[in-house]
């Protein structure tokens, strides 16, 4: 099959060269009155005399160095009514200033059949021949300078009225000029031209001509909607004091001492709301676009209050309008899957088991926004025009039907194309369908497919939805290869897309086939909507959607290639390795506080055993805030819970697919660093106040060391303190409770053999002596007076030395020559 293909193809290409070689020698002699049918044409187009000026093959002048040209607009589909308009703009860098020149575009009344013509044309290897169709005079460009030269056709113009035949033409931009008499010496290559050409595209529809329409060709375009920044939610009641330079800190307490004041620790960044409202707009001016959402971007803008704009609605209506305008749900936060086979146990750990970003997991997210979206729904509609669209969205709403049933679920590839053991780790989390934004581009003759490949797995079998890789990689807004100079343009990239979605339609124009496209998540959307927009003429494409994807037959012959299981290890170990270190430290931290420190619980209150008891810390009563302190209704577990939940969101919005953190500003901190940060907080809440210096004069003393709780819970802890001589030991009582929000004293016992100056280092540890936070250390000096035991033994000592002197002095002989 694939033989015939290729020979069908190569057989194709050779009729084209030849009929376009007769019908150039047949100009030079008569007028054109006509010209052979283009490939897969069956009825004649009726005759029809173009204004020819030239006729040659594509440009063949080297371009002047310094020269260059920008496709900055241009019509990319024409029809019978719309004319056509370019836009160049003209860059000379050169080291010569241009007189007054011409743009010339020139292109074919023949259509380009391949991939591999096509791509050649564009990187300037393939010649056809081609006929001039507008000229316009440009100004004079002096050096470092440059124009932008527009080119109008209208709709009745002969030239195009000539292209008789639907499909992609080659469209070439020339730019010719004098150089200025006293600019230097010319170009040594083209004497005193100076020249720029560009290879691009032009589409012709079927609109208004006079021929047989082939069965259209299905493109499902997806977006992707998902966080390009996430930020840590402060409280709310705080938002309005915190100041720019403070946010990272009111951030972060937030999450540690107040994680109960909302259901989501994350919000969007300000861009990244921005970027989301755009997303919506798009949605609802392109019904068919079809969009898989991040169920953790609902959940977030779920609660959050603030207005879209001045005297507008919150930012949880457009949840609402997103949900309804969804195509399926993501996994929650599009956590890279793909890293996940790196380390498992490493990521069950760090907090990151499969229930965290399962089917399950989405449903949950989705599922407390779909109760909020659906009544909201119903208020609206019962109030709107048509009554009986009201009753059916009521009983939407009272039906509990997980967002992955009504709306269906999808894996979206990571950072990392998907393997053999991430996707059946996917579809142990319940994802039955992936789709993978990797393949190889087509820049040959093969026949693209639909993107339907089932692949076995020891987990059952997954759907995967592949997309078409030449058409995605020109909507993302890249360019199909280095010499492809027209396409470093946006309208470059869309001329290319239009024309190479037309060739695929005229590889098999009597096969069903359903092309998949993504727009992906960081796109400009701007050139999104210039693209759908464009798609709107392209009557040789209808839209599909994902749902026809998925309920499709299996295309066995679509190409599709899993990365082989060591690829994700060898781009993403290092970094994996060092998050999932950080990620563990935190997990610990709340293990440790759970474990160790926090003192449990005493049912004190008869209303509600449950409860802690704070009202018998007198500190808070002293500090007036023993109302709060006491009415707080959470339990340890409930807030230990909570803080979990926290990290969990963190860790999962940190291995994002999308790495969304990279766009976060320096104002707000990234789902990494706020981990770390909780972390930190978590560690330093019991803290030693940093003592001053010790001076000790005997050979035993005492000192007091205050200790802070910050937690909202009291806590058992130990002192450690070392100093770095031997001389001194320091030791401490075996335990101290510290109320919720307040300081004890502790004391330390000092003893000491001599005169010394040493460091001290305090550390706060819990009953198993792990330690807590960061050490604190000050200086000790002992200094021994004379009147303790050390001092009488060196009198003893000193008197004991003198009488065995003055013995020895009277006892000796004396010399008779003395």
């Amino acid at each position: 099959m694939a033989l015939h293909q290729k020979v069908r193809s190569s057989l194709h290409a050779l009729i084209h060269t030849l009929a376009s070689t007769c019908v150039a020698a047949a100009l030079f002699v008569t007028p054109l009155a006509g010209h052979a049918g283009r490939a897969f044409a069956e009825t004649p187009a009726p005759s029809v005399t173009p204004a020819v000026t030239h006729l040659a093959l594509g440009s063949t002048l080297p371009a002047s160095e310094g020269l260059s040209l920008t496709l900055a607009k241009a019509t990319p589909i024409i029809t019978a009514s719309s004319g056509y308009q370019a836009s160049v703009t003209i860059t000379n860098k050169s080291s010569q200033a241009a007189q007054a020149g011409t743009l010339t575009l020139r292109t074919s009344q023949y259509s380009l059949i391949s991939s591999s013509n096509a791509q050649d044309w564009a990187e300037g290897r393939y010649n056809p021949y081609l006929f001039d169709l507008a000229q316009v005079s440009v100004p004079t460009l002096k050096r470092n300078s440059s124009v932008t030269v527009t080119v109008t056709l209208k709709a009745d113009d002969r030239n195009l009225a000539s292209l008789r035949n639907w499909g992609p033409k080659p469209l070439e931009v020339v730019y010719q000029a004098a150089a200025q008499p006293n600019s230097g010496e010319a170009d040594p290559r083209t004497g005193t031209t100076l020249s720029a050409h560009l290879n691009t595209f032009v589409t012709r529809s079927h609109d208004g001509l006079d021929e047989f329409k082939t069965p259209q060709m299905a493109l499902t375009v997806v977006m992707p909607v998902v966080a390009t920044g996430w930020q840590v939610r402060t409280q709310t009641s705080d938002t309005a004091s915190v100041n720019q330079k403070n946010k990272k800190l009111a951030a972060t307490l937030a999450l540690v001492h107040d994680p109960m004041s909302t259901d989501f620790p994350l919000t969007l960044t300000k861009k990244a709301k921005a970027y989301t409202l755009a997303q919506l707009k798009l949605l609802k001016d392109y019904p068919h676009l079809q969009s898989v959402v991040d169920p953790a971007l609902l959940a977030s803008l779920r609660e959050d209050n603030t207005p879209t704009s001045d005297k507008a609605p919150a930012f949880r209506s457009v949840a609402i309008s997103l949900y309804q305008a969804m195509s399926s749900i993501s996994q929650p936060y599009s956590f890279d899957i793909s890293r996940l086979t790196l380390d498992p146990e490493g990521f069950e750990k760090a907090g990151v088991s499969a229930d965290t970003w399962s089917v399950q997991a989405g449903d949950s997210l989705a599922s407390d926004f779909q109760s909020s979206s659906s009544s909201s729904s119903s208020q609206s509609s019962s109030t709107g025009e048509n009554s009986g669209q009201s009753k059916k969205t009521e009983e939407n709403s009272s039906s509990s039907t997980p967002a992955s049933v009504a709306k269906g679920a999808i894996a979206w590839e990571g950072s990392s194309s998907w393997t053999a053991r991430s996707l059946e780790t996917a579809a142990h989390a319940g994802y039955k369908t992936v789709i993978a934004n990797s393949a190889r581009p087509v820049a040959d003759d093969s026949i693209v497919e639909t993107g339907h490949v089932v692949m076995n797995t020891a987990a059952g079998d997954v759907t995967v939805l592949v997309t078409q890789s030449t058409l995605t990689q020109l909507a993302e807004g890249q360019k199909t290869s280095e010499q492809a100079l027209a396409e470093n343009s946006d309208a470059g990239r869309l001329q290319r897309f239009i024309a190479q979605s037309a060739i695929f339609q005229m590889q098999q124009p009597y096969v069903q086939r359903n092309l998949l496209v993504s727009l992906g998540s960081r796109t400009s959307l701007a050139n999104s909507r210039a693209l759908l927009s464009a798609l709107q003429s392209a009557d040789w494409l209808k839209s599909g959607t994902l749902a026809d994807l998925r309920q499709g037959a299996t295309n066995v012959s679509a190409h599709f290639d899993l990365a082989p299981d060591g690829n994700t290890a060898h781009t993403h170990a290092a970094s994996t390795a060092r998050q999932l270190s950080t990620l563990t430290k935190t997990l610990t931290t709340l293990s440790q506080l759970k474990k160790n420190v926090l003192v449990k619980a005493s049912a004190k209150s008869s209303d509600n055993p449950g409860k802690e008891d704070k009202t018998d810390n007198p500190q808070p009563l002293a500090r007036q805030n023993a109302k709060s302190s006491a009415e707080d209704d959470v339990t340890q577990d409930e807030w230990l819970a909570k803080l979990e939940t926290s990290h969990m969101h963190l860790a999962l919005a940190s291995f994002a697919s999308e790495n969304a953190d990279t766009q976060n500003g320096s104002a707000e901190l990234t789902a990494l660093q706020a981990d770390q940060k909780m972390n930190a907080e978590l560690s330093n809440a019991v803290s030693i106040v940093k003592p001053s210096v010790i001076n000790v004069f005997s050979e035993s003393a005492q000192t007091p060391v205050t200790v802070t709780n910050r937690l909202p819970y009291p806590v058992k802890v130990k002192l450690a303190a070392q100093t770095d001589t031997q001389l001194t030991t320091v030791s401490s009582e075996k335990t101290l409770t510290v109320h919720e929000n307040s300081e004890a004293q502790a004391t330390l016992h000092v003893r000491v053999v001599g005169t010394s100056q040493t460091t001290l280092s305090i550390q706060v540890t819990d009953e198993q002596g792990n330690v807590l936070g960061e050490p604190q250390t000050t200086m000790l000096y002992t200094q021994l007076p004379l009147n303790d035991l050390s001092g009488d033994i060196l009198i003893v000592l000193a008197v004991v030395l003198g009488i065995v002197g003055l013995r020895r002095q009277f006892t000796r002989k004396k010399d008779p020559d003395q």
